[in-house]
């Protein structure tokens, strides 16, 4: 649509020419306005829609999610705001639009120029780097707990430990979270629970609040107290659109001080669960080796069985071998005695006197001495002489010498 002037057009077409000549007209490209934040609403698509109005007039805002992360306060009704965006028409809804891409509180622009300084120094000098970020140990006996003694951080905090990790013992380092003398405290707080050394880890936390409220988590001195701590630090401070520059220099930041506690510790419940599924394997795994020691005991019963049953039966054929060469060995000798018996019985049967008599032979004898020679005998000497039927007593008449076989 070139012109308005020609005939009737329809209400798109108007608003898209409307929608043409503010988008091309430079002077409406990140504009800054300053106004008060009403109609606001916190939309569950991460889109912000709200209104921004003086005592005379008001224009209806939207900011993005995309934009949104970068915000470092929390905005809300009646905020006094400096607001940087493009001007558009909205074309569904027939109404001019701050498309806004920047946002912070009126009258700290000199305060985020300083806090974007120091962000830039402390990054330059490695504060922010990740390589000295300490290791948050896993299951810590001792926490220490930097906040204010009577804010509802503490109470969040003690709740989520207490349900989580019972098992850790909670150190409370009170100090003040707002006002001119909180960052000094918090630094003495910082390096009373490094000189204790009591304590695994450190939780730093406070609740939400204003840009103005959470500026003294911006301080360098506790930017650098934080980076010279020997004890890992968590922090959970404000919400979680809130970035301070103690998150950058934390070990790890979390977005609230309930879920700092979360990050700080355990689930007792995950635990138990694990130790189940852990003594399950266990048991199993021991249930496995009981079985195969029991199999191979089994195995080594029946095969032990047989290697006896083997060995007896080795054991008695041996025996029987045994049994049969001694006994032929017995039968061998006494055969041998026999002969030699036999041969010796022959000998004697030989020498017997008494068969001597049968063949004719008789016994002498002088005085009771049995004549064996010749020598012995002298004439008129009496000798007795034995047959096999009876004896004599002669006298020796004469004696006549010769010579005689030995074998005689």
């Amino acid at each position: 649509m070139e012109t308005v002037a020609f005939g009737p057009v329809s209400v798109s077409q108007l608003n898209n020419y409307l929608k043409q000549r503010l988008d091309g007209d430079e002077a409406l490209r990140l504009v800054c306005v300053e106004g008060e934040i009403s109609n606001f609403t916190d939309h569950s698509s991460g889109h912000m829609y709200f209104s921004l109005k003086d005592k005379d007039a008001a224009i209806k805002a939207v900011m993005f999610r995309g934009y949104r992360k970068k915000l470092t306060f929390r905005p809300t009704g009646g905020m006094k705001v400096i607001a940087i965006g493009d001007v558009s028409f909205y074309s569904k809804a027939g109404t001019v639009q701050l498309y806004v891409q920047h946002m912070f509180p009126s009258g700290i622009g000199d305060i985020y120029a300083n806090l974007e300084a120091l962000k830039e120094k402390l990054s330059k000098e490695g504060l922010f780097d990740g390589a000295h970020k300490k290791e948050i140990p896993k299951y810590p006996e001792n926490i220490a707990i930097i906040t204010s003694p009577t804010g509802a951080a503490l109470r969040d905090i003690r709740n989520v430990l207490g349900r989580r990790y019972p098992l850790a013992r909670q150190v409370l380092y009170p100090v003040m979270v707002q006002g001119n003398s909180a960052a000094l405290e918090i630094v003495q707080a910082l390096e009373t629970a490094n000189r204790d050394g009591k304590c695994d880890v450190i939780l730093l936390a406070r609740g939400g609040g204003s840009l103005e409220e959470l500026s003294i988590f911006n301080d360098e001195k506790l930017a650098r107290a934080i980076y010279a701590s020997q004890i890992p630090v968590i922090t959970g401070i404000g919400h979680e659109i809130d970035y301070t520059i103690a998150d950058y220099v934390a070990d790890l930041r979390a977005p609230t001080p309930s879920a700092a506690a979360e990050l700080a510790v355990p689930d007792q419940n995950e635990l138990m669960l694990s130790l189940d599924n852990m003594a399950e394997r266990w048991q199993e795994a021991l249930y496995s080796k009981v079985q195969t020691a029991r199999n191979a005991l089994d195995f080594l019963k029946m095969r032990g069985m047989r290697s006896v049953g083997m060995l007896l039966e080795r054991q008695e054929q041996r025996a029987i071998l045994l049994k049969q060469r001694l006994c032929s060995g017995l039968e061998s000798i006494a055969l041998g005695l026999k002969a030699k018996l036999s041969i010796t019985a022959s000998a004697l049967e030989a020498q017997n006197p008494a068969l001597r008599f049968t063949n004719g032979f008789i016994y002498a004898e002088a005085d009771g001495i049995p004549v064996r020679s010749i020598s012995q005998l002298k004439p008129g000497r009496e000798v007795r002489l034995f047959t096999k039927d009876g004896e004599a007593l002669v006298e020796v008449q004469r004696i006549e010498r010769r010579e005689i076989s030995d074998d005689i």
